[in-house]
């Protein structure tokens, strides 16, 4: 299979040290094509050696990146994934500026099904029986971050960092995997702040969880 060249605009936390990279492809033909580069089954997530340059450095956000992929992932639900030639290097071979982002704007009518009050975070697996869209770059509304440890309840003192959002008239509440984010809010403190700075939310529907939903993340803020 060919080389597929993307625009990164997704290097965000999976299951440490594995990344979840999307990006759009910028090679004629199928510009504007979301592609998930992917491990083979049943791990699927990218090391830190996997998605390497050949100096040893990893990718950046709204790098263009030529990757060698041996062939389509036969996933359940998401249609993006590409199973990536793991002895290649990846390659830059280009940046764009954040401007460019306005055309690469998705325009779904929401995210996903919705439902699961107050955050409108997850899908049921009953519901992701088929290949369908599972990345969109989005433009939200009224944005707020805030960091807190949801779990403490359960024993779990892990501060998570969540974004809150208008698009299309609802509310959602998401999980953010983009670690630079996460690193920023968490040094601020717990409690809500201010997301004045953004323009776009890469959003992703994730694996399925154990718990039987698969949820929706934000994986980029730009």
């Amino acid at each position: 299979m060919p080389s597929k060249r993307i625009v990164c605009l997704a290097n965000s936390r999976k299951h440490l040290p594995l990344r979840c990279i999307a990006g759009k492809s910028v090679r004629n033909g199928d510009a504007g094509t979301w592609i998930r580069p992917v491990n083979a089954p049943p791990e699927r997530g990218i090391s830190p050696a996997d998605c390497a340059y050949e100096d040893g450095s990893i990718p950046n956000a709204l790098d263009v990146i030529r990757i060698e992929i041996l062939h389509a992932d036969q996933h359940i639900f998401q249609s993006e994934n590409f199973v990536i030639d793991p002895t290649r290097y990846w390659e830059k071979v280009d940046e764009i500026g954040p401007s460019e982002l306005a055309d690469m704007v998705d325009d779904p009518g929401s995210l996903w099904e919705l439902g699961h009050p107050p955050y409108n975070d997850r899908v049921s697996s009953l519901l992701l029986t088929r290949h369908r869209p599972t990345l969109y770059l989005i433009r939200p509304e009224n944005v707020q971050f805030r960091v807190e440890a949801e779990g403490a309840r359960f024993n779990n003192p892990r501060r998570k960092v969540r974004a809150f959002f208008s698009y299309g008239n609802v509310r959602y509440g998401l999980s953010v995997t983009d670690t630079a984010i996460e690193d920023h809010f968490r040094a601020q403190g717990d409690g809500l702040h201010s997301g004045d700075f953004v323009s776009y939310f890469t959003v992703s529907l994730a694996e399925l969880h154990t718990d039987g939903y698969a949820y929706k993340v934000i994986a980029a803020v730009f």
